[in-house]
């Protein structure tokens, strides 16, 4: 059954830092899962400032174990100091990325928030050119989609050195969109973890299905919408694996900020 459609603007480095903005992901919960006996671990946290004050960090993990056919990217949410009184989040992702295409299998969330509470599992059939949640609801999505998790990652596995741009389909729930993401410059960056050669990056989204309307209300990361007047950078480290480095959000009222603050495991 299709959704009746309508959708809003948005992108997806407001995405990002707004869910940096309400989160704090624990490096200790991350690194007591259990691991791969054979191949890549990543685990890196960032922080966040808004107005120009420190707001949280957050934690992302990703998972490539040689004996897999699957990548596995790891994400947890959860507010803390005054943004835990303002709006309580506990919420945690996870995408399944088949390793030969790049494009997300499965996604899954457990969402408890203040406004939202909601446990389900997105199917991705890429051959179909349909997402399925729990069986229940179906959509048509566009050929090669991502989710925006298997979307970060695609853009650190593009070869940016020898092409100037990247032409990604995206679904967020339901909502669709074309999104370009182009090599403005290399840019000498320094970070907690040492100076590095980075790739700077800028990218503009295209509503696919433009009139559409999401029928659900969804969580903080999901139901981010983003203002005409928005700009979004990303710097990527040059050499592989391309670690995401700062992003940088600016509107007319306010800017967005995060840094890499830590690299607990890249190997």
């Amino acid at each position: 059954m299709e959704p009746e459609t309508r959708t809003y603007p948005m992108n997806w480095f407001i995405v990002l830092c707004l869910l940096l903005s309400c989160a704090e992901a624990r490096s200790e919960l991350v690194a007591d899962q259990p691991r791969p006996a054979t191949g890549r671990v990543e685990i890196i946290a960032y922080d966040l400032t808004y107005f120009g004050l420190p707001a949280s960090s957050i934690v992302f993990e990703t998972r490539s174990p040689c004996d897999s056919s699957k990548i596995l990217i790891h994400a947890e949410a959860r507010s803390s100091g005054l943004w835990s009184k303002l709006f309580r989040v506990d919420n945690r992702y996870q995408t399944r990325i088949d390793r030969r295409r790049l494009l997300p299998v499965e996604y899954s969330k457990q969402i408890d928030q203040k406004n939202v509470q909601h446990a389900w599992t997105i199917t991705y059939h890429q051959d179909q050119q349909r997402a399925v949640i729990d069986s229940a609801r179906v959509w048509s999505i566009p050929s090669d989609c991502h989710n925006f998790f298997s979307m970060l990652y695609r853009i650190r596995r593009f070869d940016f050195e020898r092409g100037d741009s990247l032409v990604l389909n995206l679904d967020v729930e339901t909502l669709l969109w074309r999104v370009t993401i182009r090599r403005e410059a290399f840019e000498a960056l320094s970070t907690p973890e040492g100076k590095f050669d980075a790739i700077k990056l800028a990218c503009d989204f295209e509503p696919l299905n433009p009139d559409y309307k999401r029928p659900w209300k969804t969580d903080v990361l999901t139901n981010r919408i983003a203002r005409a007047d928005a700009t979004g950078y990303i710097w990527i480290s040059r050499d592989a694996p391309r670690v995401l480095l700062k992003i940088d959000y600016q509107f007319s009222v306010a800017a967005l900020h995060a840094r890499l603050r830590k690299i607990y495991r890249l190997k």
